[in-house]
Order: structure tokens, then C-alpha cells, then sequence
């Protein structure tokens, strides 16, 4: 996480994510009440919060994808809707990106 005015990382923000499982169930909707495929991970002092999981599963109308919300200072800001991959050390990595001028 990079403030987009200043471009320093944010520390301790807290990033929120979720995804559905291969059958294209949420966890925590629609009557579900199981936890799954989610969590919340704090940035370190660069910015960076890291998760493991699974490959997201799909389901009709929707591209494969991975929800994501950012919390800094206890508020919410907007999702991103932009994942690009990228390899690194031999694994699938999505990264998350605002198209920052940074």
C-alpha cells in the first residue's frame, strides 16, 4: 500500500480479502455461515501484506477474481478491481494495483 499523494507505503493498514471456493460458494453469504477462503492481513512497513490460497474458483458471468478491500485508520477505502499476475520464485502471485502514479 502507497499513499497516492506522498507515494511512502502505508504501515498497518489492514487488507481484506475474499474469494470463492471451486463450486463458486462464498463463505459468510447467503445463508453460509462457514468461514472460508478469507482473511485480513496488516502491511508491514513497506506496505506489503501477503496472503496464501488457493486459485479462486468461477462461476457464471464472472471472470476468476479476488475481493479485496483496504482499511487504513479504521476507514474503508475503495475496492480495487485490478489484478495483474506475475511470477516470482516459481510461484503465481497476484498483485493489486490503482494504476498509482508511484
Amino acid at each position: 500500500m502507497l499513499d497516492s499523494a506522498t507515494c511512502k507505503p502505508i504501515a498497518n493498514a489492514a487488507v481484506d480479502i475474499w474469494h470463492c471456493d471451486a463450486g463458486g460458494t462464498y463463505s459468510g453469504v447467503s445463508g453460509n455461515s462457514g468461514r472460508f477462503l478469507r482473511g485480513i492481513q496488516k502491511t508491514n512497513a513497506k506496505g506489503v501484506a501477503s496472503f496464501d490460497t488457493i486459485y479462486p474458483g468461477w462461476y457464471q458471468g464472472r471472470t476468476v477474481h479476488i475481493h479485496v478491500k483496504v482499511y487504513v485508520g479504521g476507514n474503508a477505502q475503495e475496492r480495487d478491481r485490478s489484478l495483474r499476475r506475475h511470477a516470482r520464485d516459481g510461484r503465481e502471485t497476484l498483485v493489486v494495483s490503482r494504476f498509482s502514479r508511484c
